[in-house]
Order: structure tokens, then C-alpha cells, then sequence
């Protein structure tokens, strides 16, 4: 089949953090691109409200730049983000930006590409030509329908479009646990900042970087909290709230004057299952007006603290991921391991969250680590490629890789590939990295362990 007789050059299904990228970057390749996304917005997690990770590893290096950067600056712009923040945290950086800008800024950046967008739409199965992905069948509000293209990219997050595919995928034992993310306003940041000052300890140190203290001046400086882990037992000794993190963490939203609560999580949930999913967000719902009592009666600062927003789809850390060309693996990230076909970089901390307890796995890097090409191929499939969290990786890889800067990272790789690929009439392990590469690096990516710079943010 020719390119000509193709609905579109390239289907992006999933408009989360990586599927976005990935579309406007195959746009901006002159390719005719389809956005397929099952929800009304576009940016997934970074419509919560939480900080953007991955951006630095732990030494402060920049290791993910290129169009997420570009978002990034043009939110700065929009006065919807402070930028880059710097601290001595094990992640290095962060950027906090209003929740409220994402979608609108990710819609400007897409029509500006000339992107078609199709939301409210789920992918309910897949068109093969023998090994071929060729399309995707979308079950709209009213109606199905179907489209082509020689290229798909499974953004998904979930790799829904690879498994119904026959893609070769992988599940963990023990799936992390998914959370609800909400905002809080009315908090007065200055008195909390004071309180953590008058009571050494009270800030949680344990994620500080090797010969770096919680001082004064980190604490009148600092965006990110992990704060007073034995008030969680004070809170639940109410009998009203069932907690299953053991402090308290929370970031300082853009105009200072709010915070976005990273820590209602559910436990023994399989996120690629619907009534699991509906049984924990009813009690993740429940836990969470207990929770803010909790935080008016017990932390200073708070006291007149109401919820402003909360994120209407709790947010999963791992569900399925395909069984690719090459494995990411433990080694490679604490290693810091190269590949000849690296195509983005991932510096942040092995991040697991436990499926049974308060605990978890938690591992600092030492530097940064090159993700493969081969990795977001799914073996023994044609024309479809993954971007996100859903890329070929172990369980302890994907811990690492899943945070949002990375993700975009390797949503431009994927929509770059995805675009090269189409225009050429070839298969994506067909395409020769070291080209795809080069287009990276002419964009401003980074793609080499020794290509990251460090930077004041």
C-alpha cells in the first residue's frame, strides 16, 4: 500500500505526557498526523499539577532538552511557570507550572504543527497487514471508525495499542500503587516555612544529595517538601483515613500561594483493569476530605488550607510495557551505560513505590544513562513504535524512566522516527538510529551520556 492511500502518515494514540510530543514532533516533519486520546484534554500527568521531573539527574546536570524545554520556556513566558528549579533533592531540578495552562499550551503547540485531534475517542483495536501495524479502529462517542497509517505510535501509557496488537508485553508481580493528585489553596507557605525552620527534623532529609543538609536557606528556598512523616500515624489513629505513605510530600504551585498533595495512594491495584481501577478511586475519594482535615488540624500553615482541584483520574506508575528489541535494564540505569542508538537520556532516581506497605525501593543515580532506539520497538511487529512509560524496560528501568521530562524526551525521538519512517516506506527497525539521531541533535535533544551540560536552571 502506497503512503497516498493512508487515512495519515503517522496515529499517535494517547495525548498524555510522551503521545503530544510525539505528534507535533512527526508534524513538524511535514507528516499528516492523527492525535487519538480517549480523555478531553491533552498532557496527562502534567495536567496534575506535579512537578516535572527527569529534566536533571542528581548532579545537577540538564539531560532533556529539545521541545520539552521549548514547552517548558513558553509557559515561563506565559507567566504559567517559574522555570527551572535547582535543589539539592536526589532528582537535581524540577519546573512547577499551572496546571491550568497545560492543555490550552499543548493545543496552541499542536495547531501550530497542524495536527489533527480526535478526543473522547478509545482505541478498541488494530488494523494488521500480516505483521504490519496499519491503522487503528476508535470507538467514538456514537460510532466506530477506522484509520490507517504505514506508522502507529503507542503512547498510551498503558501499551493498549501494542498488547491488542500481539505485541510480546510484560506486567510486574506487585504493581506499584496509583495516586490522587489534588490542590490545596489558602496555605500560608511562609508560616510553614518558619515552623520546618523552628523544628530540625520535621523536614524529612532522606532523598538529600550526599554532603547536602537541610539548612535554613534551603527551606526558605525550597518548592518541594517532604515533611513531618509521623503526623500520617496522628491522622490515622482518627480511624477516618487509611494511609499508605508514610509523610507527607507536596510541591509549591507557580504563584506560591497553593500546593499540589502527592500522596493518596491505593494498594494491589491493577491499573489496566477497570472495576480495580473504580474500586480504588472510590477509596481513594474517601481518604481524601480525612486527609485534608488532617493537614489543617496538625500542620501549621494550613489551618485555613481548602481544596482547590483535584485531578480526576488517579494516576497509575506502571501497568503494561512491551517486550522490545532491547530490555532497559537496572544495570544499564545505575551503570550509566551508553548505547550507539540512544535516542534520550534519563537521570532520575529509581523511584518504587511498594504494592504492599508504607515502604519502598528507593535507589539514587549517580549520573545519567542512554535509552536505546531498539527499546521503544516491539519485537516481532512492523510499523509501530512506544513512547513513555510503556517502552521496553524492567520493572526497576522503568522506575527511573516513567517521569515526565523523560517521557517527552522520548516522545520526540518517537515522533521524529515515526515521521522518517513514513516518508521513506519503511518498517521502524529499519531506519538507521544514527539518522535519527542527528535529527535529534538538530533540534537541540540530547541524546549521549557525555551530551548532557550542567546548568544554573
Amino acid at each position: 500500500m502506497s503512503n497516498s492511500t493512508y487515512d495519515y502518515d503517522v496515529i499517535v494514540v494517547g495525548g498524555g505526557t510522551a503521545g503530544w510530543v510525539a505528534a507535533m514532533s512527526a508534524a513538524r516533519m511535514n507528516r499528516r498526523v492523527l492525535l487519538v486520546e480517549r480523555k478531553g484534554y491533552l498532557g496527562g500527568v502534567l495536567c496534575t499539577g506535579i512537578p516535572i521531573h527527569g529534566f536533571y539527574d542528581s548532579n545537577q546536570r540538564k539531560v532533556v532538552h529539545g521541545y520539552a524545554d521549548e514547552f517548558v520556556r513558553r509557559l515561563e513566558s506565559k507567566g504559567e511557570s517559574l522555570g527551572y528549579h535547582m535543589t539539592d533533592l536526589w532528582f537535581g531540578g524540577f519546573v512547577c507550572v499551572n496546571p491550568a495552562a497545560v492543555t490550552p499550551t499543548i493545543i496552541d503547540f499542536l495547531t501550530e504543527a497542524g495536527v489533527e485531534m480526535l478526543f473522547y475517542s478509545q482505541v478498541t483495536g488494530v488494523l494488521r497487514n500480516g505483521s504490519s501495524v496499519e491503522g487503528v479502529v476508535v470507538q467514538e462517542k456514537t460510532r466506530k471508525s477506522a484509520h490507517t497509517a504505514p506508522i502507529v505510535v503507542d503512547a498510551s501509557g498503558d501499551a493498549i495499542v501494542s498488547h491488542l496488537a500481539g505485541a510480546e508485553t510484560q506486567v510486574s508481580d506487585a504493581l506499584q500503587p496509583p495516586t490522587l493528585i489534588f490542590r490545596l489553596q489558602g496555605v500560608d507557605i511562609p508560616k510553614l516555612r518558619q515552623h520546618l525552620k523552628s523544628n530540625p527534623g520535621a523536614y524529612v532529609d532522606w532523598r538529600m544529595n550526599p554532603g547536602t543538609a537541610v539548612t535554613d536557606k534551603f527551606l526558605d528556598g525550597t518548592q518541594f517538601f517532604y515533611v513531618h512523616p509521623e503526623l500520617v500515624e496522628r491522622i490515622q489513629s482518627r480511624g477516618s483515613y487509611s494511609p499508605i505513605i508514610n509523610r507527607f510530600m507536596f510541591t509549591v504551585t507557580p504563584d506560591g500561594e497553593g500546593i499540589v498533595v502527592n500522596m493518596l495512594r491505593a494498594r494491589h491495584v491493577d491499573g489496566k483493569e477497570s472495576r480495580e481501577l473504580t474500586k480504588a478511586s472510590v477509596h481513594l475519594y474517601a481518604n481524601l476530605e480525612p486527609l485534608v482535615r488532617g493537614f489543617r488540624d496538625l500542620i501549621p500553615g494550613f489551618e485555613r488550607c481548602f481544596l482547590a482541584g483535584c485531578e480526576p483520574d488517579i494516576q497509575l506508575r506502571e501497568t503494561m510495557r512491551i517486550i522490545g528489541r532491547y530490555t532497559l535494564t537496572l544495570d544499564d540505569v545505575v551503570e550509566q551505560r551508553s548505547f550507539e542508538d540512544s535516542i534520550a537520556l534519563g537521570g532520575y532516581f529509581i523511584d518504587i513505590h511498594s504494592a504492599s506497605d508504607n515502604a519502598g525501593l528507593w535507589r539514587r543515580t549517580e549520573g545519567h544513562y542512554g535509552i536505546p532506539y531498539r527499546s521503544l520497538i516491539p519485537a516481532g511487529l512492523n510499523g509501530l513504535l512506544c513512547a513513555g512509560r510503556c517502552i521496553s524496560g524492567t520493572k526497576e528501568a522503568a522506575a527511573s524512566y516513567r517521569v515526565m521530562a523523560t517521557c517527552m524526551a522520548m516522545g520526540q525521538a518517537a515522533g521524529n522516527a515515526a515521521a522518517m519512517c513514513s516518508h521513506r516506506g519503511i518498517s521502524p527497525h529499519e531506519l538507521p538510529a544514527s539518522e535519527l539521531r542527528r535529527t535529534l541533535l538538530d533540534q537541540s535533544a540530547l541524546v549521549d551520556v557525555n551530551g548532557g551540560s550542567k546548568v544554573d536552571g
